[in-house]
Formats: structure tokens, C-alpha cells, sequence
């Protein structure tokens, strides 16, 4: 006799992560078998004790747990390997050194609801606040609102939405979920559920795979060559001017204002500004966007002066792809690999 498909698969990638998943690993050892939760543990090229902690785990959980291991890949290649695996109606990707409410397991069971896409749960963050209402959302209208449907973590994916839809994580980046968060998704969704349960907390005390580096470090470039990746997806769909602004607005935030730094006073922080800024004309250009960026600037009206200069003189400056993909290089050797989803049929070009 086949068992029962389970309800929920919790995919959670690892990399060298032993210090800093003991809290996550404590609420999944109390998971009660009858909820239907099968676990999938992705070591993503490891070098510490991670594997030793993952195998310990498996042999004393109550609950069915598989442990990938992969080369590194970042959490993307991570997460793409645990899906592979998966069979849950559900799938909750959920980083390790955070934390989850198992009740809202429980509480998904005891609610009829009908099928959806996702499920956006609401969350813990000192500096986020969810701003999608509570409730059925359906895509009749257009697309969902990009600005409303992150984080990752925070969502149950139907497995039926992302076989159909072959929605996959970009590979070898750390900034794998920006592209899909802001531009993937929300062109995907037919019909989504939005609950006001408090399901996750997110870890900011600690280091984490973006967490605590400083501006100068070359890792947080690599989401100059990510987010691209989902505006690129959004440029090939067929959208009216007013959806095709809120893409604009949420790349420009992305690629600009999340990656630049602008102190009151001149230095190095200046310089890396600028150059950013001329690697954005030049996706501007190739996107054909025709947002002014600076109306989208998050700072105090002093250093708005600064980032007015900063562009003007970012137009002198000659392309700078070279320079970003030699940062990139020091981190990963492999170009990104991602391959676009399923255009949906209403938004597809005749």
C-alpha cells in the first residue's frame, strides 16, 4: 500500500552552519508526526561539522528527514536540490539559522482553504512589516504587487504551482531570491493566500549568508547580476504602463538604493557609489526604462544632494560590467545559472 503524499516538506539549506542552527533544529525535533511533515536537509559544500550535526539529527528525528549533499552552490543550487526531492502538497524553504512556528502547521490543516499558488505568512522583523492584506488575492487584476510578496521564507509553495510553473532559484549568487521575490513571482501567481498567522522569525542578531558584510565586500554585488535576471523575465511579458512602472520602481530600489552606501563626506563609499550607478545606466538602458532613480532615493534630503552629484558624475564614467564581474569572480568562479519559468499565457507576447 503507497503512504499518503505528505502535507508540508521543509527544505532548509545548509552551509557551514553548525554554530547557528542549533534554535532551528531544537523546534524541528519537536515536530509531532501526525502533522504530515517530511524534512529535506541540503548541505551545500560544507567544511565544518554541519554533515555530522545534519546525520545525528536524522537518526534520532521522529519524522522522515533526507540529507542531500551538493558542491557549493549557494542557496539557490540548495534549495533547487531539495525541490527535487520534495513531495509535500506544500514546501516551505526555510533558512537555518531562523526560526519557525510549527502551530501555523496545524493551523494550515484546520483551514479550508481553496487551492492556491502561495501562501504568505506573516512574520517577526524589526524593520519589515508585511503590507498584503489578509485574504484570497487573485491575479484576474494583473500581476501581484512586487513590493508585498517577500521574503522566500515566509511562503508555502504549492508543489503543483512550481511543477507547472518549473520555477526554479538561480545558482552559484547569494542574492538568488530578490529576482524571484520582486519580478518572478508576482508575474506567476493566478491565486494566492494571504494569513495574518505569525509564522517565521527572522534571525538578525547574528552573521548570515548577507548579513553583516561590510559595503566594500564583493559579495554584495551579486545582486547586480541577479536582479537583471528577473527584470529580464519581466521585459519579455506583455504588461500595461501602469504594471510595467511598479517593475520599474521595485528594480530600481533593488539594483540602486539597496546596494549603495552614501556617507555625508567624501571617500571610497562615494566612488563605489558612482560606479554602481553607471553599471544601473547601463541596464536602464538596456531595460529601456524611463524612471527617474532618484525619485525612488530612501535617504535624508541632505545626502539626496550627494546622490544628485553622484549621478551626474556616474555619467562620466565608462562601463563598469568589467569591474563587477571581477568582484563576482572572487567569490564564485561560475557564472549564475537560472533558467526563466513558464510565462504565463496572459502575459505572453503575440
Amino acid at each position: 500500500m503507497t503512504a499518503a503524499a505528505p502535507f508540508l516538506s521543509i527544505i532548509v539549506p545548509f552551509h557551514d552552519s553548525a554554530a547557528r542552527c542549533g534554535a532551528l533544529l531544537d523546534i524541528l525535533r519537536g515536530i509531532d508526526p501526525s502533522l504530515g511533515i517530511e524534512l529535506i536537509f541540503v548541505d551545500d559544500g560544507s567544511t565544518d561539522s554541519t554533515p555530522r550535526l545534519l546525520r545525528d539529527f536524522a537518526d534520532g528525528s521522529a519524522v522522515p528527514v533526507r540529507i542531500v549533499e551538493r558542491i557549493r552552490g549557494g542557496p539557490g543550487a540548495a534549495r533547487n536540490s531539495g525541490l527535487a526531492h520534495a513531495t509535500g502538497k506544500f514546501l516551505w524553504f526555510v533558512d537555518s539559522d531562523d526560526a519557525i512556528n510549527l502551530d501555523a502547521v496545524t493551523y494550515a490543516r484546520n483551514c479550508n482553504w481553496p487551492d492556491v499558488d502561495l501562501v504568505v505568512w506573516d512574520w517577526e522583523h524589526p524593520k519589515i512589516v508585511q503590507r498584503l492584506a489578509p485574504g484570497i488575492h487573485s491575479a484576474v487584476n494583473g500581476p501581484a504587487p512586487p513590493e508585498v510578496l517577500d521574503p522566500i521564507v515566509c511562503n508555502w509553495f504549492s508543489l503543483s504551482f512550481l511543477q507547472r510553473t518549473r520555477l526554479r532559484f538561480p545558482e552559484f549568487t547569494y542574492y538568488e531570491a530578490t529576482p524571484i521575490e520582486s519580478f518572478v513571482l508576482p508575474l506567476l501567481l493566478e491565486r494566492y493566500l494571504k494569513t495574518d498567522f505569525v509564522a517565521y522569525r527572522a534571525n538578525t542578531t547574528s552573521a548570515s549568508v548577507t548579513r553583516g558584510w561590510s559595503k566594500f565586500a564583493p559579495h554584495r554585488y551579486d545582486c547586480l547580476h541577479t536582479i537583471p535576471l528577473g527584470m529580464a523575465f519581466v521585459d519579455d511579458a506583455a504588461l500595461d504602463q501602469s504594471a510595467r512602472a511598479r517593475f520599474e520602481a521595485a528594480f530600481v530600489r533593488a539594483f540602486l538604493w539597496y546596494v549603495v552606501v552614501i556617507p555625508p563626506l567624501p571617500g571610497r563609499s562615494w566612488v563605489r557609489t558612482a560606479r554602481v550607478m553607471r553599471q544601473y545606466r547601463d541596464a536602464a538602458r538596456r531595460f529601456r526604462l524611463t524612471t527617474d532613480p532618484l525619485l525612488f532615493y530612501p535617504g535624508r534630503p541632505r545626502s539626496r544632494l550627494v546622490a544628485r552629484l553622484l549621478w551626474l558624475v556616474s555619467a562620466a564614467l565608462p562601463p563598469q560590467d568589467r569591474f563587477f564581474r571581477r568582484l563576482r569572480h572572487r567569490v564564485w568562479t561560475q557564472d549564475i545559472m537560472w533558467e526563466p519559468p513558464v510565462m504565463p499565457v496572459r502575459y505572453r507576447r503575440n
